[in-house]
């Protein structure tokens, strides 16, 4: 379901269109990026792949052999040179505490076959402290706060803005991070003449395959293609400086579309994956297509003009993964009819040329549907939970596959998760988590690592209790599968104390994102080693006031 949203003031209510049971939302009119110069200076046909590849702002369409709902339909990319590059270097900061040089950073280690926990569920292991809030740093609402951990910062990016935290410095992790930089996103993609509000629903990942940070936002415009801006570091110092690339989508890469909404981040060892539904028209409520955007990491890791393969009509939203070993291929997935997970696959991710995407297999599942909207104590106003889509990127690795969504389970909102086995198209394992029996839980996130441990956070709300939106973690141990029970009961990391009103409407949006990120360091402890991957950074929104959001940031680990 896309959200009604306004991107910059208060919510707005709108009861909009439907498409495939996602509603839509209306669209601000507001000025976009600077047209890209088509050159065109090269066109060349591939008759056997049926490609075009072009320069700066050619036409391209994605196809695909059989219907797109069918298994095994091939989705067969269009190339491009997606835009212009510059390379930026911030302004100078605070920078207390010597950082790493990149080819001393520690790789990560082969898993252990054996089980490394007797916990249940993983505990505090870090820090907890206040990340931004729209208050002092920020006017958009809702804040989308997504986030994620390298190895000595943690990263949030919200709506309209990017804060970048110390963790660690001489040797320890620091019992209060230090806020080194925070900086509007206008000014930290180069694109100062962006309107304050038109960036929006950014993404960051910590490609710990090759220590790099990536950075990624939408820009609504009503008068121009979809757009989005990139932010790659060139080391792992997100304080230092960076590749920037800007486009828009050239015409008939999704013929009418102005809106790349609600865009995921992922990776693997040889590219970066963003995917996305593209909107279009006068008030940006008509669905035009799913796509999926794939950039080879040997180009965009290299300042080099940008080049990426396009795919539309794909079924989403679609979830990218996060993938953490090094297979090739990469595993993407959709909740979208109700009944079945959609999984593609993608192949040659790498290689702009022969690069491939299929529908490998309609997995069938426990019928799912949107909840229904949350109840607050002491107010008539109800949170939006979103519907059943995944909000964040799954975490891949072997032939495990994880991911999670909220839906309706009974008269309550309730995140179930699974673990796929992308070999045999089948649910290794799956459940609900939740804080009380009476409890709204909802905006999920979970990553896993190799040793059979995962790590969840959430968003909770028990009208019937009177406890206002609480911050929430929980996950699991063992790596013997079908060991942990069907629902899984949370930690409360955070109580706001109160419920949250924002501009008074009948219904408020929160998110629409939250965001669990794997600890990459490793950490010495007086028994030995907690290897990297055992601890994780969770991210998630709060009330400060009845119409103030917050969001709070804190780490949990196995060890």
């Amino acid at each position: 379901m896309m959200l009604s949203r306004s991107r910059t003031g208060s919510v707005k209510p709108y009861f909009p269109k439907t498409h495939n049971g996602y509603t839509v939302q209306p669209t601000n009119s507001i000025r976009g990026f600077p047209p890209i110069p088509c050159t065109a200076a090269m066109k060349t046909r591939n008759s056997i792949h049926s490609i075009l590849i072009l320069t700066a702002c050619g036409f391209f369409t994605g196809s695909a052999y059989g219907k797109p709902d069918q298994e095994g339909a091939e989705y067969i990319p269009k190339v491009m040179n997606l835009g212009q590059v510059r390379l930026m270097t911030p302004e100078q900061v605070d920078a207390a505490g010597k950082l790493l040089n990149p080819s001393t950073i520690p790789k990560r280690r082969a898993p252990r076959s054996a089980s490394l926990s007797a916990w249940v569920s993983p505990q505090l292991s870090g820090p907890v402290f206040e990340g931004t809030n729209n208050d002092d740093r920020t006017e958009s609402d809702p804040p989308d706060t997504e986030g994620a951990a390298g190895f000595d910062h943690f990263a949030e990016i919200v709506n309209d803005r990017v804060d970048i935290f110390q963790t660690y410095a001489n040797g320890q992790t620091l019992d209060r991070p230090i806020l080194k930089k925070s900086i509007d996103h206008r000014a930290f993609f180069g694109l100062p003449k962006i309107p304050r509000g038109s960036l929006f629903d950014g993404r960051v990942l910590f490609d710990n395959h090759q220590n790099r940070w990536i950075f990624v936002v939408s820009n609504q415009s009503n008068t121009q293609r979809a757009q989005l801006a990139l932010a790659i570091s060139k080391t792992a110092d997100p304080l230092g400086a960076y590749y920037l690339y800007r486009y828009a989508l050239p015409p008939g890469a999704a013929r009418g579309a102005n809106f790349w909404d609600f865009p995921m981040l992922g990776e693997n060892k040889d590219a970066i994956f963003i995917s996305g539904e593209m909107y279009g028209g006068r008030r940006g409520d008509i669905y035009k297509t799913t796509s999926l955007l794939i950039l080879p990491k040997a180009m965009v890791y290299k300042g080099r003009p940008l080049q990426g393969a396009f795919f539309k009509d794909l079924k989403g939203p679609l979830a990218t993964p996060i993938v953490l070993d090094d297979n090739p291929n990469a595993f993407f997935l959709a909740a979208e009819d109700g009944q079945n997970l959609h999984l593609f696959k993608g192949t040659n991710l790498g290689n702009i040329i022969r690069v491939r995407v299929r529908l490998q297999a309609k997995i069938k599942v426990p019928d799912y549907q949107a909840p229904n909207p949350v109840a607050q104590p002491g107010t008539d106003i109800t949170l939006d939970p979103s519907d059943f889509r995944f909000v964040n990127a799954g975490t891949q690795f072997g032939n495990s596959l994880w991911n999670i969504h909220t839906i309706k389970r009974a008269d309550h909102a309730s995140p179930r998760f699974y673990e796929l086995d992308t070999a045999s198209n089948a649910v290794k394992q799956s459940g609900f988590f939740k804080t009380s029996d009476t409890s709204d839980d909802f905006n999920a996130s979970i990553a896993a690592n190799p040793y059979g441990e995962a790590f969840v956070t959430w968003t909770s709300v028990d009208a019937a209790a009177g406890i206002a939106p609480r911050m929430v973690f929980s996950g699991f141990s063992g790596g013997q599968y079908g060991e942990i029970p069907g629902i899984v009961q949370g930690t409360v990391l955070y109580t706001s104390a109160f419920s949250y009103l924002g501009d008074l409407q009948d219904q408020q949006r929160w998110g629409d994102y939250s965001a669990v990120s794997l600890d990459p360091r490793a950490y010495s402890m007086p028994f030995g080693t907690c290897e990297a991957g055992r601890r994780a950074w969770i991210i998630n929104e709060k009330v400060n006031r009845p119409d103030s959001w917050g969001s709070t940031i804190g780490r949990i680990g196995f060890c």
